[in-house]
């Protein structure tokens, strides 16, 4: 497999992690009561004060509170069992923000604010818009292409539709090409 194929595998699979809604969760708000959850240590004041006094219990409360704790795994228990409405639904009640509760994705480091219509042009089928909105991330001309949209587009209609096996069987030829 040459470095290419290996860039492009790697690049389709995290975009249909983004897509399925796997992925890291990132908080943005300062208040840890909206998921103050991995992010910086230097993310919010309790954290920062914590990380100087050396007090780790205290850095934790901060950055996860125990009720975060909890969405987060009722939300991964919905999600796992195809429930991704419902596991939303978990993260934004707790008012955790993230790729499922609505916040900044961290998986292309920054580079996903285009997020919603990436989604939007594979949910609505529009290879036009989502070149477009794909045209910033790295590496955009090794794995925009009409195909790999197609295999996007698959993809997010068998999540839906709940096929989990349709799903990983695409994943799985998708990473043999």
């Amino acid at each position: 497999m040459t470095n290419t194929t290996k860039s492009t595998l790697v690049t389709l699979l995290a975009l249909s992690l983004l897509i399925v809604g796997t992925s890291v969760v990132s908080a943005q708000d300062a208040n840890k009561a909206t998921g103050q959850f991995l992010r910086s240590p230097w993310g919010n004041p309790e954290s920062v004060k914590a990380v100087e006094q050396g007090d780790f219990n205290a850095w934790r409360d901060a950055v996860a509170p125990k009720a975060t704790f909890d969405a987060l795994v009722k939300a991964n228990k919905l999600k796992a069992d195809g429930d991704l409405k419902g596991a939303k639904a978990v993260l934004d009640e707790a008012g955790v923000k993230g790729p499922m509760g609505g916040g900044q994705h961290m998986m292309f480091r920054g580079e996903s604010q285009n997020h919603e219509a990436i989604h939007a042009a594979i949910e609505n089928n529009e290879f036009t818009a989502w070149k477009a909105a794909m045209a910033d991330l790295p590496n955009a001309d090794k794995f925009v292409t009409e195909e790999n949209f197609n295999s996007m587009v698959k993809m997010h209609e068998l999540k839906e539709s709940g096929d989990k096996e349709g799903l990983r069987t695409l994943r799985m030829d998708r990473l043999k090409k």
